[in-house]
């Protein structure tokens, strides 16, 4: 018989908004259930745990780890240049410009 091993990843991710990580989450057309309080099942299996702050999934998804950071970064940027009213533009990759007026 064959026999399988799961492999899975647990990286910290602290999040200060849950707002804020839903924004990321559907910036990136991922759909997320909540399995308990403050539990977050992504599709495909990643579970986003906001109590023990840690996201943990597959060994082979762990490049979906570092796309929802970026993306709660910028969704985080965003929200704050919009509440300060300056203007927010994105240079290239993963680096913004704030202007202050």
């Amino acid at each position: 018989m064959p026999c399988y091993q799961v492999r899975m990843v647990s990286v910290e991710f602290s999040v200060k908004s849950r707002k804020m990580l839903e924004v990321a989450l559907a910036k990136m057309f991922l759909e997320w259930t909540e399995v308990k309080p403050g539990v977050l099942r992504i599709a495909g299996g990643t579970i986003i745990d906001l109590n023990s702050k840690q996201i943990t999934t597959y060994d082979d998804s762990y490049g979906l780890i570092n796309k929802i950071k970026v993306k709660y970064s910028e969704a985080v940027v965003e929200a704050i240049a919009k509440k300060k009213r300056w203007a927010l533009t994105k240079t290239a990759g993963n680096k913004f410009e704030i202007k202050r007026y």
